[in-house]
């Protein structure tokens, strides 16, 4: 399942990443947020720095399920992909670092495969933003928790 590229995935990061990002937001707001409307992605709502490193654990996560995690075009309707897991990942290692090269807002969602072929969002259920960990619930039963490693950034 990794790697799938089809205009079709395509058309559908475009979607996602097209849902938010309006407006101004304050810098002591969560860096995270699951989009309003139809909670299939959450974004940041502050833009990430060059150097921030972020770790990624996706607890549940199912065979037919790939975690992506991407950066926002300017304007956010384009996007570039940063990375890809699916299970055997997070078998491998349970949490899956990130140092960005790049600064800007980034979002992530997951990719669900259906035994026919046929793709989609897995929705979100809930969210929490607790310090420097953020979790995203998801109707599948998976949980995405990403840590931010502040003792790396912050001066």
């Amino acid at each position: 399942m990794k790697h799938f590229r089809t205009p079709f995935k395509f058309l559908l990061l475009g979607l996602l990443s097209s849902l938010f990002l309006s407006g101004c937001v304050d810098r002591n707001t969560a860096k995270f947020k699951l989009e309003p409307d139809l909670k299939a992605s959450a974004y940041t709502q502050i833009p990430l720095k060059v150097g921030d490193v972020l770790g990624f654990t996706a607890l549940n996560i199912k065979n037919t399920e790939e975690l992506i995690f991407q950066k926002c075009g300017v304007p956010c309707n384009t996007a570039k992909v940063i990375s890809e897991w699916d299970a055997s990942d997070f078998q491998k290692n349970e949490t899956q670092w990130i140092t960005l090269t790049e600064s800007g807002h980034y979002y992530f969602w997951i990719l669900k495969t259906l035994e026919n072929g046929e793709i989609g969002p897995v929705y979100g259920e809930s969210e929490s933003n607790q310090a420097e960990l953020y979790t995203v619930h998801y109707v599948s039963g998976t949980s995405v928790l990403i840590k931010f490693d502040t003792s790396v950034t912050e001066k």
